[in-house]
């Protein structure tokens, strides 16, 4: 399928790995720079457009929010995403059928607000579960060099799965490297699952901005056990 991911919000916070580990299946193993782990909110609009799918479920257009953190299999680096909120149950079902992602159902709104934008999400049947923000790009976009943290954080092309036997799967993504722009954030509630492992709240959120990638997103694969 093709994805356009616009407006995108990026939070993250460093933690420990060993506090992470019983969210992560024991086939990943937990990726680190600098002696942490990190957990990532990522608030955004996604538009789906899908093949061999008739009108009107092949093209789709929702906010979305997610949280991840950083993992590798043998060699290759990837993403490994402890919850998906979403508003839209058709696509939610599919992703949870067909690439086995831990979506959840979720009340959002996406809307201009102040030069940046405000996004609110609170998951059905847990209304203690809810993310809100403001957030704005405050400087130009520019291209992270690899030897970076933000780098290390969004260079990365494929995510991992687990089906219920416990066997791991791999999606790739290709897209363009990310144009980042620094960000002002103001939140106004962050209950996620997972945001209460944040380690070292002194060291406080790294936040970017990001306008739109475009991304092409392949069926995933079942991978041999090491």
């Amino acid at each position: 399928m093709r994805q356009s991911w616009e407006d995108l919000l990026f939070l993250h916070w460093p933690v420990h790995a060993e506090q992470l580990r019983p969210f992560v299946p024991r086939q990943l193993v937990i990726d680190e720079f600098d002696g942490f782990a990190w957990l990532t909110i990522v608030a955004f609009r996604l538009t789906v457009r899908m093949r061999f799918v008739p009108l009107p479920l092949a093209w789709l257009r929702f906010p979305e929010l997610n949280v991840r953190t950083y993992v590798r299999r043998a060699e290759q680096e990837g993403i490994y995403f402890l919850s998906l909120d979403a508003p839209k149950l058709v696509p939610i079902h599919l992703a949870r059928f067909w690439y086995r992602l831990p979506y959840r159902r979720a009340t959002m709104e996406m809307y201009p607000s102040g030069g940046g934008f405000r996004f609110s999400s609170r998951r059905a049947g847990r209304p203690g579960v809810e993310f809100r923000a403001r957030y704005r790009p405050t400087g130009p976009p520019c291209r992270s060099m690899p030897q970076l943290l933000e780098h290390w954080l969004t260079d990365r092309y494929c995510l991992f799965t687990l089906d219920g036997r416990g066997r791991v799967f791999r999606t790739q993504v290709a897209h363009e490297p990310w144009p980042l722009q620094p960000a002002e954030v103001h939140i106004g509630a962050d209950s996620m699952p997972g945001l209460d492992l944040v380690s070292d709240p002194c060291r406080g959120e790294l936040s970017h901005f990001s306008k739109r990638i475009d991304a092409l997103v392949w069926a995933p694969e079942r991978l041999q056990a090491p």
